[in-house]
């Protein structure tokens, strides 16, 4: 019996991982900066604190995963599964330490927002570090009226900070998986038996 592989979690870190990498490149030319300051972080920790000492950070968070349905299936092979197309929903936190304003912060989002305008597809063209599985990452950005504004930051438990939220359109998982009970071959045509 043939197993049932996950899907791979890796491919969603190396996609996060690329964006961090990409922004904080952006950010250290535009603004001079000496240290990266976006990290893949989650809002707060399990015991409601801070996930790190900086605040003086960006923090990439994913807050949802979502199964793209609106595409065409490409025919697969009989007992493959169909590729697996992902979004992404990406919030980008601009957090201001004990030194640092609310202005800069401001200017920092202002960044990322010209970022992913100039950027708005990361392929193997223009990313050349994007995963060889990874096909392209599109970046749409999402608008948010005042209540789900409120309700994601309540979901996520943190107080709200200058912020912007993107839906990354799509990681493709196609790992060739069989599936546990393969079409049976039964011959060639209609008179196979």
């Amino acid at each position: 019996m043939l197993e049932i592989a996950c899907i791979p979690l890796r491919m969603i870190y190396e996609a996060l991982k690329t964006v961090q990498n990409s922004l904080n490149h952006y950010l250290r030319t535009r603004f001079a900066l000496s240290k990266d300051k976006v990290q893949l972080s989650g809002i707060i920790d399990t015991e409601g604190a801070s996930p790190t000492e900086d605040r003086d950070k960006i923090a990439i968070s994913l807050i949802n995963l979502q199964q793209e349905k609106n595409i065409q299936r490409s025919p697969t092979a009989p007992g493959l599964r169909p590729p697996f197309h992902l979004n992404l929903f990406l919030l980008f936190s601009v957090y201001f330490g004990e030194d640092g304003s609310y202005e800069e912060s401001l200017k920092e989002l202002s960044a990322i927002i010209s970022f992913f305008q100039a950027n708005a597809v990361m392929n193997h063209q223009n990313t050349p570090e994007l995963d060889a599985q990874i096909d392209k990452l599109v970046f749409e950005f999402v608008n948010q009226d005042m209540q789900s504004l409120n309700y994601i930051w309540g979901m996520l438990g943190g107080k709200y900070v200058p912020s912007a939220l993107y839906k990354v359109r799509m990681i493709t998982i196609d790992e060739g998986i069989a599936l546990e009970f393969p079409v049976p071959f039964t011959g060639f045509g209609s008179n196979a038996q």
